[in-house]
């Protein structure tokens, strides 16, 4: 059972952008304080010399005026235009969009297909590990995502059981959680192919339909989902942050409902959770050494993942000491090392 999501920042930042720094909403607190001024000095108080009158009003509209325009030009050039292409779901056999979801069968895929089957009867899931979630009308299918020619025969039983997969949802990945002087070359050569390779295996195959029905893709969406620690067994080999408020454990559910939110979009996203990170992360590569030292410091994140935690992940993440043994090799288990650096 899922647990409930914590109070974060992040909720205080969701409420700010939807009531105050929303066009909505600063309108109406423009034209309130207009009302209460003109009721005071007079009819003959124009509003744009009333907010040129309150500095606070007018950094306020100008702060939501450029909010507004960053956002309508991510989606213009995100989409290839304003237009939306929400899916079409429906029960009725050959109707409707077809859901391809790797990795589904446990962790934030698992939330996604419990969600999903709620829409439609059209999901296929690909995936080693049994399946795991509690959903009727869903086709599961073993298949290991490093190997094309697997796909390629498991697509054949996709096409005639379910239909030609129309959304896909490359989902399916491995974390070993070890420093790297225990990682082998097997081992990090077999989580690059996991994490990567499969994802270009799976648009290989699938892709080809999705853009000959859009007519050389000009409507295909392609979002990007970049989560820090989540609550799934693969997170377990993270530690929780001390301020949960400030850099929360992003709740498996929570998470699977924001994908599914962005795919009934029918538009382009970029999503990072939580929001700091967004904020933040992809602006340290341009940042000079010293800051990231300082945010890495500060963050504590070189204690976050330990033997202690490894350990508790190797208890219950079973499927990566499998995948190794399909590919002819064992797991290696990670000696304690001072002074080795985390993968």
């Amino acid at each position: 059972m899922a647990s409930p999501p914590k109070f974060s920042v992040d909720d205080v930042n969701r409420f700010l952008d939807r009531v105050p720094f929303s066009v909505p909403g600063a309108a109406l607190i423009a034209a309130y304080s207009f009302y209460k001024a003109r009721s005071f000095l007079g009819p003959s108080l124009h509003f744009v010399d009333h907010v040129r009158a309150n500095r606070w009003l007018s950094a306020l509209l100008a702060f939501v005026a450029l909010k507004a325009l960053h956002r309508t030009l991510n989606r213009l050039t995100r989409n290839n235009g304003w237009r939306a292409d929400p899916p079409r779901w429906s029960f009725d056999k050959g109707q409707g969009d077809v859901v391809l979801i790797t990795g589904g069968s446990t962790g934030i895929g698992k939330e996604m297909v419990e969600i999903l089957a709620g829409k439609t009867n059209k999901i296929a899931v690909l995936d080693l590990a049994p399946p795991t979630y509690d959903a009727h009308g869903v086709k599961y299918y073993k298949c290991d995502i490093t190997d094309a020619a697997a796909i390629a025969e498991v697509a054949k039983q996709v096409r005639a059981e379910v239909g030609e997969p129309t959304i896909l949802i490359n989902n399916a990945g491995i974390a070993r959680g070890k420093k790297i002087l225990d990682v082998t070359p097997e081992e990090f050569l077999l989580t690059y192919k996991v994490n990567v390779v499969g994802a270009l295996n799976i648009l290989r195959e699938f892709l080809p339909h999705i853009i000959k029905i859009n007519y050389n893709a000009p409507r295909v969406r392609t979002s990007v989902i970049c989560p820090t620690k989540v609550s799934t067994q693969m997170g377990d080999a993270m530690k929780d942050t001390d301020n949960q408020f400030l850099s929360p454990t992003l709740d498996a559910r929570w998470l699977a409902r924001q994908m599914v939110r962005i795919v009934e979009s029918g538009l382009s996203d970029h999503l990072v959770a939580p929001h700091y990170a967004h904020l933040l992360l992809p602006n340290l590569r341009s940042l000079p050494d010293y800051f990231r030292w300082l945010v890495a410091t500060v963050g504590k994140t070189h204690d976050i993942i330990t033997d202690e935690r490894n350990a508790v992940q190797m208890k219950t993440y079973k499927l990566v000491g499998e995948l190794d043994k399909k590919h002819g090799f064992e797991s290696v288990v990670p000696k304690p090392l001072e002074g080795a650096h985390e993968s």
